[in-house]
């Protein structure tokens, strides 16, 4: 079942590690008009062997200052600490759990987690499936690269969150092997 997102605005501001620290979302979301509800995301929130307890969850989403919701991003491989995570991150708040399956950095493909899980859509299709069955009255969204080595598995992946149950996907254009340049050298 698919759960209504808590935003209507022009302005969602994707999780990006180093970015969507909370003074830049401050500045996005104080700029989206009045008549509007746009939103943001922490950045990931890595969920390795046991779920992060709820006041380190409260502390990624910080105060709340906007009426614009800002949603939790997860990033993990163990799928009962993920889901608890997520069960955790909705008595704490957050409006909506956001699972990272882009991260292309070396802990997380080690982690088997990020852009790691780009190789495996059933494993992916089944993260978000536990999310989603571990949270009661949020959305569950995803966020993914085109594809681990190269784009053409776009579609697959696509699918593969959205028969998992994912309420939205953001994709970001290119492949794990390119990083977050154009060019692979």
């Amino acid at each position: 079942m698919s759960i209504p997102l808590p935003f209507t605005g022009p302005w969602l501001l994707a999780p990006m590690e180093g970015v969507t620290e909370p003074c830049f979302r401050e500045l996005v979301l104080e700029r989206n008009p009045p008549d509007s509800l746009g939103g943001a995301y922490t950045e990931f929130v890595r969920v390795v062997s046991e779920a992060r307890p709820p006041h380190v969850l409260a502390q990624h989403l910080g105060e709340r200052r906007f009426a614009q919701p800002v949603g939790l991003q997860l990033m993990g491989a163990d799928l009962a600490a993920l889901a608890e995570t997520a069960r955790r991150a909705e008595e704490a708040g957050a409006p909506l759990i956001d699972l990272n399956f882009g991260c292309p950095a070396k802990g997380a493909l080690r982690g088997c987690s990020g852009s790691d899980m780009l190789r495996d859509p059933a494993r992916l299709e089944e993260t978000v499936r536990v999310c989603k069955q571990a949270v009661n009255a949020i959305p569950v969204t995803a966020k993914i690269r085109a594809g681990y080595d190269h784009a053409g598995d776009v579609e697959v992946l696509a699918r593969a969150a959205e028969a998992g149950g994912a309420d939205l996907l953001t994709v970001h254009c290119r492949t794990r092997a390119e990083h977050y340049c154009e060019e692979v050298e």
